[in-house]
């Protein structure tokens, strides 16, 4: 792709022996002018490296070996290549519609804004050392981007850990195989496909903010350990915002939530498929929590949790500390071979419960009018309160197995 694209521009390329590092002296390119737009700007494997010392618009960018120090600078290219480059960015912006981008290394924080409407196809983001902020984002119709690179937490112990923050307006990138060592926020609107563990363990060691600001496309998504076999793990607390589309954990992978996790949806409302979902009915997936899992409020409306759908499914709850789940509108609670080591209470306009294990007191509140049948297999070994505030319809338990209750 970019072999094709630079033969169509002029190509600058950056001297063997420069006068200094100034990237806007003409002196330091082999055409005698600065690369602008329209043009192809090309660093081979220099030893007396570029600095930019203004902004730059190109048609294409690449940089082979070597350094770049970006000096905090907005670059704006069609194509950007850069391999096993060091990169000194110290807050640079990068605006591009196609990348390829292996084995560098950029110290400082860097935003990298993958804009294309365009190009399709498998694109790669492979092992690169960030060892500073990273902001990615990707406003896409048709690419497949496959990030499989590394945040480097400092050796400083005053330095924070390095933050990540993922924007997918529209594409699909998957990540796999790394260790985030700060703070990392996640967010996707409409069109927005996003994998966490697909084929390579995801550790989460700060705190994780996932908000789907999705609108219309029920089908959007942001899912985590999908695949057999390979593990997404949550250190700090995890907080879910849902709009149209879903989270999924698992199905087929597992999960471990080692602090609070909270669940609250937008106000929009979705469609059948629209929730957030831990593990799935019929896959061996495992979901463990060893904290509370949090959803909607009864006291602050911003935090309710209005989505359709609320699934608990092959989860293990090792905590005793009290669960509180609160569902608004008319969607459906499902607990499905689970395990509650604590006390449990659910209020949901629509509650379904199989194969389940309660090692405490549990309250189940049915809100909204209609027929609830639980298919039944539970397990209860403490108190079971049922309570159906709704004006008609029935909440019954054991539809097609027994129940136990050892209270």
């Amino acid at each position: 792709m970019v072999g094709q694209a630079t033969a169509q521009t002029p190509t600058h390329t950056w001297k063997n022996t420069p006068v200094n590092t100034d990237w806007n002296n003409p002196a330091n390119w082999d055409q005698g002018t600065v690369p602008a737009s329209g043009h192809t700007a090309r660093i081979d494997y220099c030893t007396t490296c570029p600095t930019l010392t203004s902004d730059i618009t190109l048609d294409h960018l690449i940089v082979n070996g070597g350094k770049m120090d970006m000096a905090g600078k907005h670059i704006t290219a069609i194509t950007v290549q850069f391999q096993y480059v060091t990169i000194n960015s110290q807050g640079a912006i990068l605006d591009f519609a196609w990348q390829y981008w292996l084995g560098n290394t950029i110290n400082g924080s860097i935003t990298l804004n993958f804009n294309n409407a365009q190009l399709s196809g498998y694109q790669s983001h492979n092992s690169n050392y960030y060892y500073g902020d990273l902001t990615y984002s990707l406003n896409i119709g048709k690419a497949f981007i496959d990030f499989n690179s590394y945040i480097v937490p400092s050796t400083n112990p005053s330095v924070a850990s390095p933050k990540f923050k993922l924007n997918v307006a529209s594409g699909s990138i998957s990540l796999a195989a790394l260790t985030f060592p700060g703070e990392v926020e996640i967010n996707s609107l409409d069109k927005g496909y996003i994998f966490f563990a697909n084929d390579g363990n995801i550790t989460f060691k700060g705190k994780v903010k996932i908000t789907q600001n999705t609108v219309n496309d029920t089908y959007a998504y942001t899912r985590f350990s999908p695949t057999d076999g390979f593990a997404t793990i949550f250190e700090k607390g995890l907080e879910i915002t849902n709009g149209t589309g879903y989270v999924l954990f698992g199905p087929h992978g597992d999960c471990t939530f080692k602090e609070g996790v909270s669940v609250q949806s937008t106000p929009v409302v979705g469609t059948y498929l629209s929730g957030v979902y831990f593990g799935d009915n019929s896959t061996s997936g495992q979901q463990t929590f060893l904290s509370t899992l949090t959803v909607g409020s009864e006291t602050d409306p911003n935090a309710s949790y209005k989505s359709p759908n609320l699934r608990i499914a092959n989860c293990i709850f090792q905590t005793s500390t009290p669960q509180k789940w609160k569902m608004d509108g008319g969607g459906k609670c499902t607990v499905h071979q689970s395990t509650f080591a604590g006390n449990l209470d659910a209020i949901a306009p629509h509650i379904y419960l199989s194969g389940s294990s309660f090692q405490m007191p549990v309250t189940f509140t049915k809100t909204a009018n209609g027929d609830d049948l639980s298919n039944g297999g539970n397990t209860f070994h403490g108190k079971v309160i049922l309570k159906n505030m709704a004006q008609s319809g029935m909440l019954k338990m054991a539809n097609q197995t027994d129940d136990t209750v050892l209270y």
